[in-house]
């Protein structure tokens, strides 16, 4: 329950905390008034609202330098982030005047390389900073079945034979298990009879991962490639895992690739799909399919 009290009007303003952030920076009342475009006298008002507001002194002079109190130092530490937050929604709001999106909806493969999403992401800030990133992971969903009215574009495993798809990445998995684990020692070639004594982790949507199945009581099922691998390097299942990710697993000995009697490396493909495959007119949108692309 939210007490009467927390429904109060805060005493003191954010423009108050942006002068002493001001002093702060320019190290006296004059400076900041001048950067400000006020008058002192306006500088030594805001302040002396503040910290009657606060209660404890916030600045204090060294030489004639204006400079933080301990107590003022942590109370604007606390602050800056709410004066960023405020600077950001009106640049949104700039943004939606122009009539830019303030969003991009992606769905994604939980296969797509995380440096290759978070790359992109932070890429794009750089030239769209007013834009948000709205991110939805999914496991093995056809593109077909996707609710565009919920999505601007998605990353998704193609369909075989799909040789119109746009190919966005390529993705290898191979059987990994722990150095201790037994079929790491087993000395010879692996069979599938031998593979099916071990538990092994499948990774399947929610709607697939509910289902029973005979004869499947040693598939653990997950729904996140992450979830997979701790599982794996806690020694407790083996299974087959993006090789980009594994690589430092394996080069530093932490997990190691298991020698089958068949090697079966499995590739999928992932491909980017939006509702408007020429992404219409939409500059940002278009931007950040590119980044996606290209890595």
């Amino acid at each position: 329950m939210i007490e009467k009290s927390d429904w109060s009007v805060p005493r003191s303003t954010l423009e108050q905390w942006i002068v002493l952030r001001m002093v702060v920076d320019t190290g006296s009342f004059s400076a900041a008034a001048a950067a400000l475009n006020r008058s002192q006298s306006t500088i030594s008002y805001a302040l002396a609202r503040l910290r009657d507001a606060i209660g404890v002194d916030l600045l204090r002079l060294d030489g004639r330098r204006a400079v933080l109190t301990p107590e003022g130092a942590t109370l604007l530490a606390d602050v800056t982030p709410l004066i960023e937050d405020f600077r950001r929604i009106e640049r949104r709001g700039a943004a939606a005047l122009r009539g830019e999106r303030l969003q991009i909806r992606l769905l994604f493969d939980t296969l797509f390389p995380r440096d290759r999403l978070l790359g992109a992401i932070e890429t794009f800030a750089d030239d769209w900073p007013h834009i948000s990133i709205d991110l939805h992971e999914t496991v093995r969903q056809p593109v077909e079945t996707v609710a565009w009215a919920n999505y601007d574009l998605a990353i998704l495993v193609a369909a075989p034979g799909a040789a119109s798809a746009q190919i966005v990445a390529q993705v290898d998995l191979v059987a990994v298990a722990h150095p201790h684990h037994p079929l790491a020692k087993a000395g010879r070639p692996l069979t599938a009879a031998m593979l099916a004594r071990h538990h092994r982790f499948e990774i399947s949507s929610f709607d697939r991962a509910s289902e029973v199945r005979r004869g499947r009581a040693r598939i653990w099922r997950m729904n996140t490639v992450e979830a997979a691998l701790d599982a794996v390097r806690r020694g407790h299942c083996f299974g087959w895992l993006p090789l980009h990710l594994v690589e430092a697993d394996l080069a530093e000995g932490r997990l190691v690739r298991l020698v089958l009697e068949k090697p079966d490396i499995r590739t999928y493909r992932l491909a980017l799909s939006a509702p408007d495959p020429g992404l219409g007119q939409d500059r940002a949108l278009a931007r950040f399919a590119e980044l996606l692309r290209t890595g």
